[in-house]
């Protein structure tokens, strides 16, 4: 195999790692948990739940609350969410809510978070953490969810 024959597999070989596959989501979820409590809402189809200690309410997506969430998603490295630096760990002692996010692929493949004090999400799930804030208000009669 001459050099140039060499050079063009290496090149074939880096561009198709590279390529990443599109998942398609079936659903987003953000989940807060401590001794006393239970708070989520998951996003799935045009619905959103909003549970609050175990007492769900299930309400239609607006269109435009849909696109946004699809837009940050789409430019989120899911393979990476669980690697992303979790900003402070006030949960070890007991003193914030145990916090993570996970997506859920059409495949049954789930892409979780690191667990993370509160609504603080790490820096590169801040933007997906504050729709989440602002659904939660919008369709829990304007409180906040968290």
């Amino acid at each position: 195999m001459d050099f140039f024959n060499y050079l063009a597999m290496i090149m074939i070989v880096s561009c198709t790692s590279i390529v990443q596959e599109e998942v398609k989501v079936s659903s987003v979820s953000f989940e807060s948990a401590t001794r006393g409590g239970y708070k989520s809402i998951t996003m799935y189809e045009r619905k959103v739940i909003i549970n609050t200690n175990h007492s769900a309410e299930s309400f239609l997506l607006k269109a435009g609350d849909l696109d946004q969430f699809s837009a940050v998603i789409s430019e989120l490295e899911l393979t990476s969410l669980g690697s992303y630096h979790v900003p402070n760990q006030d949960r070890h002692r007991d003193a914030a809510w145990h916090s993570n996010i996970v997506v859920y692929s059409e495949d049954s493949i789930s892409y979780q978070s690191q667990t993370f004090d509160n609504d603080q999400a790490p820096a590169e799930l801040q933007e997906l953490m504050e729709l989440f804030t602002d659904i939660s208000i919008k369709y829990n009669r304007g409180k906040k969810l968290f």
